[in-house]
């Protein structure tokens, strides 16, 4: 399996929405992946959960992602893919976001 450079889609937890925001316009997987500082993922953003964010009040474009970001990297993956319809679709931006994340918790696994 080739290594993906995640870097375009990485953003850190506490970092601006706007930083966040470059990532979800980011082709073609258009989601930020939101990590600590060791690289463990916690959580995802998409432009949905940026436009909920928004109805929900948070207009304050200096809030940081983590505000707007969807938490529980455990079911992140999953949802994801129920979003994108990854239903053996093929190569595309399904099976290279499931190659992200896969690498990413890899990377992050202290064992």
């Amino acid at each position: 399996m080739d290594r993906i450079d995640p870097s375009p889609y990485l953003v850190y937890s506490g970092m601006p929405i706007i930083e966040a925001l470059k990532a979800v316009n980011t082709p073609p997987v258009h989601t930020a992946f939101i990590v600590d500082r060791n690289s463990s993922l916690k959580g995802i953003l998409t432009d949905g959960d940026f436009r909920r964010g928004l109805l929900d009040g948070h207009h304050d474009l200096s809030n940081i992602v983590d505000v707007f970001m969807k938490r529980d990297p455990t079911t992140a993956l999953s949802a994801l893919f129920l979003r994108i319809g990854c239903l053996g679709c093929g190569p595309g931006p399904c099976k290279l976001v499931f190659r992200m994340v896969h690498q990413l918790r890899a990377d992050s696994d202290p064992s």
